[in-house]
Order: C-alpha cells, then structure tokens, then sequence
C-alpha cells in the first residue's frame, strides 16, 4: 500500500495495482467453485466465501455514489476554474490513518456495522461476476481521481454522513479492506474440512 506520504499519483498507481491483483486473485481462487465450495463454512458463526465476496461487493458498492460526487464536484472546481491539475503528497488525516491501521491483515476483528453485513442466504455464484463489475467501477474511480487534491478532497461516509474522508483515505480504505477479506478467503479455502470439488 502506498505510504502516507507519497505523492498523489503515486498514491493511484499503487492503489490501481493492488485493484488489478485482488481482482485476479479472486477470480482465480473462487471462479472454478461449486455452489456447495463458495457457501461453506468453517463454523456455524463464520461466514462463508460467499459472504466475504457478498459483503465486499456492498461495502464497495455503498461508497461509489459519495466518490462518484466528489470526484465530479471536484473535477468540476477544476474546470470551471482553470485551476492546474493537482500536485502534492497524499497524507491520511487522522480518522483516515486510525481505520486504515485497522483494515491491515492481522490486526484485531471488528464487528461488521449491519448495514455491511452479508446475506444470511446462500450466495449464488453469480456474485463473482457482480464483484468483478463493482471491480471495474473501483479502477475506474480510481482512474478519475486523477489530478484532484486527494488531502482536500472530502467523501461522505455511507454509514454515518456527518463523517467526511479525505479521498485518498477512503480508496485506501477500500483496498486495504478487500486484501483482509482476501486473506479470510484463502483461511476457508485452506482449511481442513474446506469441500473437495
């Protein structure tokens, strides 16, 4: 993950490549699953990878519209002002270094706020292809956010809207997010009851 200083672009590039890779990598791990594979779980309180995958795709998907906003808004200032495309080094506020010290692997297990939390259901294959979309949108953000002031630019948290994210946080946030579930996945896939196909 790109350090809390690096440059903006910087930033993006990092955050583009570990998208790239966590796509990949589940699309690896999980494409060639049955049903009873991608729904099976550890313990009756654990969830399966068909959840990880599920909650993945609704916490993703729940922060596109505030990015979508305030890359546009931002993207807009820039326009209509003929301000020169944004340079600098991209630092973590002070929530954002706090949630983003708490998405690494390994580190103490929180629990998920409800409105993330994954169906109880079976998850049908089909999630795969819905996250590789939510996927696409994620780099395709990504992409958009490049030239704007990634410090000064605020997103409205989807959980709690009187909290506000510096952007570079929140892409940060999403990814380092992602590699923890990735890494729960291959927990379940490795382990030893996991279903022979």
């Amino acid at each position: 993950m790109a350090t809390s200083h690096s440059s903006f672009s910087q930033h993006l590039h990092t955050l583009r490549q570990k998208a790239e890779a966590l796509g990949q990598e589940i699309a690896s791990l999980c494409g060639n699953m049955t049903p009873e594979q991608f729904n099976w779980k550890p313990s009756p309180d654990s969830w399966s990878v068909g959840q990880c995958v599920h909650h993945l795709i609704v916490f993703n998907t729940s922060y596109f519209t505030s990015l979508d906003k305030s890359i546009e808004r931002a993207r807009r200032k820039y326009t209509e002002s003929g301000l020169e495309p944004a340079h600098g080094a991209y630092k973590a506020g002070m929530l954002g270094a706090f949630l983003i010290r708490m998405m690494h692997p390994g580190t103490l297990k929180v629990r998920t706020p409800q409105p993330f939390r994954p169906s109880q259901s079976d998850i049908p294959l089909s999630a795969l292809r819905d996250f590789s979309t939510a996927q696409q949108h994620l780099s395709e953000i990504l992409l958009r956010a490049a030239d704007i002031n990634l410090n000064r630019t605020r997103v409205a948290s989807p959980a709690a809207g009187l909290l506000r994210f510096r952007l570079g946080d929140i892409l940060a946030i999403l990814l380092l997010h992602e590699r923890r579930h990735m890494e729960q996945i291959r927990k379940i896939t490795t382990h030893a009851s996991f279903p022979i196909a």
